[in-house]
């Protein structure tokens, strides 16, 4: 794994812990029930479409790693499209600065 690689995937880790965070975290606010919503529908996109934001970053050989996959780039999608596009200048950032 290249440098590249690392910092996309410490990114995309960062992302989802922010994103989840209010699960554990009471001081981080709360999750609303349209977040929720959101999420699971981006969960089912994910699945169905068998779209993975880490493909061609981590080489998964086994279906139940690869499905743990969609379903986090599920939760990233439910965000919405500001927090993709966070996420894409921030790795694209990453990848440009090396």
């Amino acid at each position: 794994m290249d440098l590249a690689n690392l910092i996309i995937l410490a990114l995309f880790v960062e992302a989802i812990v922010q994103t989840i965070k209010p699960l554990w975290d009471k001081t981080a606010g709360t999750i609303t029930i349209a977040e929720i919503v959101s999420m699971c529908i981006g969960i089912v996109i994910a699945i169905v479409a068998k779209i993975n934001f880490l493909a061609g970053v981590v080489e998964v050989t086994q279906p139940v790693l690869l499905y743990i996959l969609y379903v986090l780039t599920g939760v990233a999608l439910g965000r919405g499209p500001s927090f993709v596009h966070d996420l894409w200048v921030r790795i694209k950032a990453s990848i440009t600065t090396e």
